[in-house]
């Protein structure tokens, strides 16, 4: 992943805390931020970014939230 898609990452990351973003996600929006973050993290352990895996990690904690959510409901 180039840095600007891990900065994207980061951006998309950042809005997953974002009330009035997250409740327009359905469950397979939910399950697609969910597969690009997880990407993203990946790449940010690879190259040793601690704390922008640490916040794509919390993304993915939300995004997972909402996808098991919906997807129950």
């Amino acid at each position: 992943m180039s840095d600007i898609e891990l900065s994207e990452a980061r951006v998309l990351a950042q809005a997953m805390g974002d009330p009035e973003f997250t409740c327009t996600l359905d469950a397979d929006e939910a399950l697609a931020v969910l597969k690009l973050l997880t990407n993203a993290k990946l790449d940010a352990d690879t190259i040793g970014d601690q704390h922008l895996s640490r916040e794509i990690g919390m993304g993915i904690k939300i995004a997972l939230e909402i996808a098991l959510g919906r997807l129950i409901h």
